[in-house]
């Protein structure tokens, strides 16, 4: 148990002995010459002395023990030399000698405040806890050093697991008129750990942990949240809530949310396309051998609700717009068209093979409007409700594997146009060395239709390489798509057609809402029918603001 403590409160300690080590020495360059005063003594002995306590003070510490040893024997010196014996031991780190010292200083009648508060720094140092309780207890009686003394009681209490006596130690410097500020930051940490071990044995631990616990932490912090302890103490109560499943932002199977819950996009994107295909109030597409520029403009807004860090619910919608530059082809403007597309997404984190998971439940809306008509009036074409459910989850080491279920409704203006749909998809990330990352997707999509003829099964292999930071912020993506479409019961079609779509694009990041993409496509569909075949190309730039 109080192995992580010691982990995470190492600096702390630190500091405090840094700052006993430096009143102590305050204190005795004080103090020498009144108790060297205070012993009758020869003046060759006032001498040795006074080389002695220069030494000491230059921080000479074993020239110091050599000019002492000179005084062995000399009966008016000897509680003195004891004494600093004593403390040049303490500093040199040798404690049983130290100790023995100051033992020997006691009973030759020295009259040193700082003894018992120097021997508790020795028998801390040499592990035995209790005795140094002892001679820090009594420092603290005497009034000397009580601040610091107070607190080598708490933290040996919080060493032997007595935590109810270290809390009281620790309120006891708190409220001491004596007590250093950084000390009183620290003393409010150490209680804290304390309330937080007390929590830890306690039926309830998490309640008591947000409720009690943390306060105290933030009480810490909020003294000086720029100092050293203060930014120790940020990490610290982040570790907390990570363990006690108190951080908002981190789902009960550990997964890490943004601190933004919510999002706006914005996209303007501008392509060309070298052969428009009609929208011929059919689910086949037909090319127009005819090429136009396309401005299709997006906003996209969503925001996520989390509910017993288990649950994220994120309502969402999706407004676009899609025109046609060439106004005088009503077989090619007829496809100008605006979306409207409402969605709730949820997720229910929990863990599967030992690792963090999200069961996916997804529902979606879709009202399309098209010039279908081609008078340049925009009307219902169609709506359709999308659900989705899936398992996203990392059986693998490299990457997420996400497996999807989808089933549609889609109604036409046209009822013969209607149909319902099953898809099943499976993809896989795999993250690379250089944080290169290749991603796979296999999906079949059933169309289903009262009209046989418009029955279709479509199967869809794509792969996507993304390689970031080819150049500052620039990040090189590379895919390609394999479509094979059957059309089972048309008597017209002996095999299925098939589509083949290499693509590449380089995507900016400029600052931090920023994003600039320029991608290129190549779509070749080829078919037993001749009619059905065509090529084109894409050329698309687009610009995002993320806010």
């Amino acid at each position: 148990m109080y192995k992580s403590f010691i982990q995470s409160t190492t600096l702390v300690i630190l500091i405090v002995l840094t700052q006993t080590s430096f009143a102590q020495n305050s204190s005795d360059e004080r103090d020498y010459d009144r108790r060297a005063l205070d012993v009758q003594m020869s003046d060759q002995n006032q001498e040795i002395l006074n080389q002695a306590m220069r030494a000491y003070r230059d921080r000479r510490y074993r020239q110091t023990i050599q000019i002492l040893q000179s005084l062995e024997g000399r009966e008016s010196t000897n509680a003195l030399r004891y004494y600093l014996l004593g403390l040049c031991y303490n500093r040199l780190d040798m404690y049983t000698e130290a100790v023995q010292s100051f033992r020997q200083a006691s009973q030759l009648g020295s009259r040193a405040r700082d003894i018992n508060y120097e021997v508790g720094q020795a028998f801390y140092a040499m592990n035995e806890l209790n005795r140094a309780m002892n001679f820090f207890r009594a420092s603290y009686q005497q009034n000397y050093m009580p601040a610091q003394s107070l607190y080598y009681l708490g933290h040996i209490s919080q060493i032997l697991d007595e935590h109810r006596d270290a809390r009281d130690y620790f309120t006891t410097l708190i409220n001491h008129p004596e007590s250093p500020a950084a000390l009183v930051q620290i003393a409010h940490f150490q209680r804290a750990e304390s309330l937080l071990s007390m929590a830890r044995m306690t039926e309830r631990p998490r309640d008591i942990v947000r409720d009690k616990v943390l306060p105290q932490y933030e009480i810490a912090r909020e003294l000086d949240s720029n100092s050293r302890v203060g930014q120790d103490i940020q990490v610290r109560v982040a570790e907390i809530k990570r363990e006690f499943r108190l951080d908002p932002n981190i789902m009960i199977n550990g997964r890490q949310l943004p601190l933004q819950r919510w999002q706006i996009d914005l996209t303007q994107r501008l392509t060309h396309d070298s052969n428009i295909t009609f929208s011929n109030d059919l689910p086949t597409t037909e090319a127009s051998e005819s090429n136009s520029y396309i401005f299709y403009t997006e906003v996209l807004a969503n925001k996520s609700f989390v509910y017993n860090q288990r649950f994220i619910i994120t309502p969402q919608l999706r407004i676009s717009t899609t025109n046609h530059a060439d106004r005088k082809n009503s077989d090619i403007y007829r496809n100008d068209s605006y979306t409207i597309r409402p969605m709730i997404k949820t997720r229910t984190e929990h863990t599967l093979f030992n690792r963090p998971a999200s069961f996916i439940l997804d529902w979606e809306n879709d009202y399309i409007a098209r010039d279908r008509d081609a008078n340049k009036n925009r009307k219902l074409f169609s709506r359709s409700n999308t659900f989705t459910f899936g398992e996203r989850f990392n059986f693998f080491s490299f990457g997420e594997t996400t497996i999807r279920f989808k089933t549609r409704s889609y109604r036409a203006h046209d009822p013969q146009l209607d149909f319902d749909s099953s898809s099943y998809s499976l993809d896989q990330v795999v993250i690379l060395p250089r944080n290169h990352i290749l991603i796979g997707l296999i999906n079949l999509d059933q169309i289903r239709s009262e009209r046989e003829i418009a029955s279709s099964d479509t199967l869809t292999l794509r792969t996507d390489y993304l390689i970031p930071d080819i150049a500052p912020q620039l990040t090189l993506g590379l895919n390609l798509t394999y479509i094979s479409t059957d059309n089972y019961n048309d008597p017209s079609k002996n095999s299925a057609d098939t589509t083949l779509i290499p693509g590449v694009s380089l995507t900016r990041r400029i600052g931090r809402n920023w994003r600039a993409k320029v991608s290129h496509e190549y779509l070749k569909v080829s078919s037993e029918n001749p009619i059905n075949e065509f090529t084109k190309h894409l050329t698309t730039f687009e610009v995002r603001y993320i806010f």
